[in-house]
């Protein structure tokens, strides 16, 4: 069975004390220039079979909330963003700009890291939230400024809690990581186990070489598949465990191969992960053998396909509690031509000592 014990690390941001705002504990991320795709580093235990590099990974996921830079006013400067919170109040006083007008932290504070910085008395960065749209901040873990919005918001936003949009932090000191989301965390982490998977490659018997390695019809062929590593996973299993500490972020997936079918129009058969990988030997019996017998000649070849199916489910927690569902399902398909002969034929064909 492949085994992988993916574990992220954590980078936490450390507050200003009451001056930094809260934020849910994060993956170890690094985003693009737009924050909402980011990539999270897994460190990896693996087992036999394993195509995840055993030193870690690299996975991508969409953001789901992230501190970035202020659009209204320079977040380097606090004096900035005084002049900006003084001059925006004015015009959030009515119920229709009860969101922008709660989601400022209090005005003390923004005065006062202002103050402080103008004395020398520290160097702080403003950064304004940003979550991807049907996303609450608050509700996500960060800090809500402990207002709900209007009922004239409509029934969508209406109740809801409003998050503070900004947070400060030293100069020097990055903001927390963003937020990730268990699903996407899952997807992505099945995208680059699944990319790793292959197409069969079969072995068969027998193979005639005076007739361009034909079997014989109505022979028993054996098949077998040759890179069970790559396209089984050694044992037709998949199962990760990714888990982000310090936090509640965490997933388990499993899936398997099941059958693999093994078709063609004149003979098919499916075979299990163990029994598809038994290659034949001189004198080994047929019964446990993955085997077709073709039902009628094909000199030309008759195409056989070997089809490879994993499913699987998922189950995790993340901020919202537990969560789960199916797997994306993956086919690895692999076609290859197997000349078929009637035995009479070979007969007619082999030389005087009766050998084909």
């Amino acid at each position: 069975m492949k085994k992988l014990l993916a574990r992220a690390g954590v980078v936490l941001g450390a507050g200003l004390g009451a001056m930094a705002l809260a934020a849910p504990a994060q993956a170890d991320v690094s985003g693009d220039s737009s924050g909402f795709t980011v990539s999270v580093h897994l460190n990896v235990s693996s087992g036999g079979g394993d195509p995840v590099p055993s030193a870690g990974t690299t996975i991508s996921v969409p953001a789901k909330c992230y501190w970035g830079p202020t659009t209204n006013f320079d977040g380097t400067d606090p004096e900035a963003f005084w002049k900006y919170y003084k001059e925006s109040l004015p015009f959030l006083q009515g119920s229709e700009t009860a969101a922008g007008y709660y989601s400022f932290p209090e005005g003390s504070q923004i005065e006062d890291i202002a103050k402080q910085e103008k004395h020398g008395d520290g160097d702080f960065t403003w950064y304004q939230l940003n979550c991807r749209d049907g996303v609450n901040g608050a509700k996500e873990g960060y800090t809500t400024s402990r207002w709900t919005t209007p009922d004239s918001y409509g029934a969508e936003l209406g109740g809801q809690p409003v998050p503070v949009g900004y947070a400060v932090f030293p100069a020097a000191q990055p903001p927390p990581p963003p937020l990730v989301d268990v699903k996407d965390v899952t997807e992505s982490l099945w995208d680059v186990a699944s990319a790793d998977l292959g197409q069969a490659t079969m072995g068969r018997n027998p193979t005639i070489a005076a007739h361009d390695d034909a079997t014989l019809v109505n022979l028993p062929t054996w098949f077998w598949v040759t890179n069970p590593v790559e396209s089984l996973a050694q044992d037709g299993v998949i199962d990760i465990t990714a888990s982000i500490p310090g936090s509640p972020v965490r997933t388990h997936l499993h899936a398997e191969t099941g059958d693999v079918a093994i078709t063609s129009d004149a003979g098919s058969t499916e075979c299990g992960p163990e029994q598809v990988q038994q290659a034949y030997t001189s004198g080994a019996s047929d019964a446990g053998a993955c085997t077709i017998s073709f039902d009628r000649a094909r000199p030309a070849g008759w195409d056989v396909r070997t089809l490879i199916s994993w499913t699987g489910t998922w189950d995790g927690a993340d901020n919202n509690g537990p969560q789960g569902g199916d797997l994306a399902p993956v086919t690895l398909i692999s076609d290859t031509n197997v000349p078929v002969q009637e035995s009479q034929a070979l007969v007619n064909s082999a030389d005087g000592d009766g050998n084909p």
